[in-house]
């Protein structure tokens, strides 16, 4: 069984390499390779250029202008995946070698549309900073099974859900339903894509097996990057998913639990501090973050506020002192 992984490369010589290798060394050997140079003006197009050469499975996509939406991107490179799934791979992470594996064994025994793995959170030298995973597995067949998987998340984090390189896609099934990624989105485009793919009701294996390594760089798309209005998509970003728990959860108080977990899970506020537009920018995005209506609901209906508020308190303290720079410069 053939599977297709795919990469998004954009200015990624100094991760690129590195990622690649965790895809060739895989110890399941039937994939295709596409990685996508989305306009990089660095070295990143000879380092896969080096693997071609060298392997075979590996195929590169260019795009010559980056347009920052990477939605585009992956939706230009879906139509050349010929594999019975699917996986992606970001330009800085990697994934462990038996990653591809488990998750076909796991696809194949239980007829999977969708497998789910952990992952672990390192630093740029590799080093565990932590662990995301469930606490335990299972296999989501009907609808009364996602209130399982939800309540796993009283005490774990929601990105386990949200990311897209932690799980195996069947291509059939995303074409069947149209599931392609948004092209109007900066960031959370795999939460969005997850949320709207979790609602269709897949037949989803979660498995608590830790098998990607999720590196956090200062300056990465996922670690620090803010649009003007960003905000408005993590909102909506929340939305989904908080209608989700709506959905599969009865318990009142759970559920306030649930989207208290889901609105610190995800890093929001922080990514202020690698805005690029002026202090008055930076000044105005914080104050629509800490007015928007929607915003305060979803913070009032958690009784996790207390953890919301600080969250806000700590950004604040951490922008003040950019303004003051400024300020003297």
């Amino acid at each position: 069984m053939l599977i297709s992984v795919i990469t998004l490369a954009y200015n990624a010589q100094k991760t690129i390499e590195r990622t690649i290798k965790s895809v060739l060394n895989q110890t399941y050997r039937n994939i295709e390779y596409l990685v996508i140079d989305h306009g990089s003006n660095d070295d990143t197009s000879e380092i896969i250029d080096k693997y071609i050469r060298i392997d075979t499975r590996v195929k590169k996509l260019n795009i010559k202008k980056n347009t920052s939406f990477i939605g585009k991107a992956l939706n230009y490179a879906l139509p050349y995946a010929r594999g019975e799934y699917i996986c992606f791979l970001d330009s800085d992470d990697v994934y462990e070698n038996d990653f591809i594996q488990k998750l076909v064994y796991i696809a194949q025994k239980y007829n999977s549309d969708v497998v789910v793995c952990g992952f672990y959170r390192v630093d740029g030298k590799n080093n565990i900073i932590c662990s995301n995973t469930i606490n335990k597995n299972i296999n989501i067949k009907e609808s009364k099974e996602y209130e399982i998987l939800f309540r796993q998340f009283e005490n774990n984090s929601f990105g386990y859900l949200y990311v897209w390189w932690n799980k195996l896609y069947k291509r059939r099934y995303l074409n069947d339903n149209r599931m392609i990624f948004s092209e109007s989105y900066f960031v959370h485009l795999d939460a969005l894509f997850n949320a709207k793919l979790i609602d269709l009701k897949p037949n989803m294996y979660c498995t608590s097996e830790v098998l990607v390594r999720w590196t956090c760089l200062e300056g990465s798309l996922s670690y620090g990057s803010y649009k003007k209005g960003y905000y408005k998509e993590a909102i909506y970003v929340a939305d989904l998913f908080s209608e989700l728990i709506k959905k599969h959860i009865q318990d009142e108080q759970i559920r306030k639990i649930l989207i208290g977990k889901l609105l610190l899970s995800l890093p929001h506020l922080q990514r202020l501090k690698y805005y690029n537009g002026s202090i008055d920018d930076i000044l105005y995005e914080l104050i629509d973050w800490i007015t928007d209506v929607k915003y305060c609901k979803m913070m009032l209906e958690s009784n996790k506020n207390k953890q919301i508020n600080q969250l806000i308190k700590q950004t604040v303290y951490e922008i003040l002192p950019i303004i003051e720079r400024e300020k003297h410069d």
